[in-house]
């Protein structure tokens, strides 16, 4: 089974403030290093799920997996 992502526009949509989701980064210089981490929302600054520290990547997508049956 293969789940499809939808990824979010940050600039059209963002998720609920806390919720773990996907993110599409990139460092601050135009389509440098871009990748994928996890991360939440807190009082709109973006933190990184693992070490809380918030991101200096910029945030350019968003995606909610909800797993198989979900």
């Amino acid at each position: 089974m293969i789940e499809k992502l939808k990824w979010n526009d940050v600039a059209k949509e963002m998720p609920d403030a806390g919720s773990t989701v996907l993110l599409w980064v990139r460092d601050p210089k135009p389509f440098a290093n871009p990748g994928w981490m996890t991360g939440y929302l807190d009082d709109g600054e973006w933190h990184d799920s693992e070490t809380s520290h918030a991101l200096t990547e910029i945030v350019t997508h968003w995606a909610e997996p909800n797993g198989p049956g979900a």
